[in-house]
């Protein structure tokens, strides 16, 4: 906790210098329902900010006084970016959020964007957002090379079970898209046994939302968020792990509960525990290569924490682990603290 508390002030400290004293200009890139004209709906608008959401964010650049313009497209972010001459490009951060696009690896556009213009950005690179793209590829991966990983098997539209390896008949699984965040496509039906009805509700699910499923074992166990950054110098700093509550007796958290924050947090205290959610999320996120900051959720399960699931731009609103998590240390302004981290962390130490 030393450590991690010296990242966060140092982090703090340039971000005065850096961003303030700099006068750095914030270009925020926020999806938002009802402003973002993409043509998304149904699920997937679940990863649109809400209006509030969006209020609250804007709110705090303003408190920050930081000027702020604000893009709901990333065409129009890349026609402004474009109209400016490029020795204005280094005064500007782009401070983007999830925006795939309905396309694969979509979130990887505005980071390959930024980074070829030589303009900071606040997500990980572009690397990281294509791997992470795809649940089963880095599934696979991180399984093959040792990490706890529940079996994972791919069911694809028409050509049915990839290399057609599947899980045993009548085993417990759990079926979601390989690609997307917010639960979408996960409901009471996703945690079933496989039969031949749970391929007929395969093949409407991956017509439905146009991508492949992945199929994986059901892992029973405590589930954890866990929000983490990493540093210009690429060290990692695991945050507090919060340990998720559902309702209704339910084990995993469905479309629905995400979408209306049907659960609650808790930040976890047990030692054994806490050792090895540090020890897991940092040789992931060192394995992976990841920068800047993310989350990885983690069923914990006697003893072993088996990695479920990745997340390049966690939700760092009220209702999320990472507010929760850095409100755990910060208990004021913690909004305004998050910010300030997300910005300081994209430049060296002085």
């Amino acid at each position: 906790m030393i450590d991690l508390v010296k990242f966060v002030n140092n982090t703090l400290e340039k971000y005065q210098y850096y961003i303030i004293d700099n006068k750095k200009k914030i270009f925020l890139v926020c999806p938002t329902k009802y402003l973002t004209n993409s043509g998304e709906k149904g699920d997937r608008f679940s990863e649109f900010f809400s209006l509030s959401e969006l209020e609250q964010v804007l709110k705090c650049f303003q408190s920050l006084g930081i000027y702020t313009e604000v893009f709901f497209e990333t065409n129009s972010l890349f026609s402004k970016l474009l109209s400016l001459d490029a020795n204005k490009m280094s005064d500007i951060i782009v401070f983007e959020h999830t925006e795939s696009n309905g396309i694969c690896a979509g979130d990887s556009l505005i980071p390959a964007f930024c980074e070829t213009n030589g303009i900071k950005h606040i997500g990980p690179s572009p690397y990281i957002n294509a791997l992470l793209s795809n649940k089963f590829h880095w599934s696979i991966l991180l399984r093959n090379y040792g990490f706890d990983m529940p079996e994972s098997f791919l069911y694809q539209y028409q050509k049915k079970w990839l290399a057609d390896c599947k899980p045993q008949e009548g085993e417990l699984i759990f079926i979601k898209p390989n690609s997307g965040y917010c639960s979408i496509g996960v409901d009471h039906l996703s945690k079933c046994h496989l039969n031949q009805e749970t391929c007929d509700l395969l093949d409407k699910r991956v017509e439905t939302y146009q991508q492949e499923f992945i199929v994986q074992r059901f892992i029973e166990g405590v589930e954890y968020e866990v929000p983490f950054f990493v540093d210009y110098s690429g060290q990692i700093h695991v945050l507090p792990p919060i340990r998720i509550h559902h309702n209704e007796q339910k084990d995993f958290l469905d479309f629905h509960d995400v979408l209306t924050d049907e659960y609650t947090f808790s930040i976890e205290t047990d030692s054994e525990i806490l050792s090895t959610l540090n020890q897991v999320v940092s040789e992931a996120v060192s394995f992976l290569r990841f920068d800047k900051f993310g989350r990885i959720d983690i069923k914990y399960s006697q003893g072993k924490a088996y990695i479920f699931d990745i997340n390049t731009y966690p939700h760092y609103i009220e209702h999320s682990s990472f507010y929760k998590s850095i409100h755990s240390i910060y208990k004021e302004n913690t909004l305004d603290i998050i910010m300030k981290l997300l910005l300081g962390n994209l430049f060296p130490d002085f």
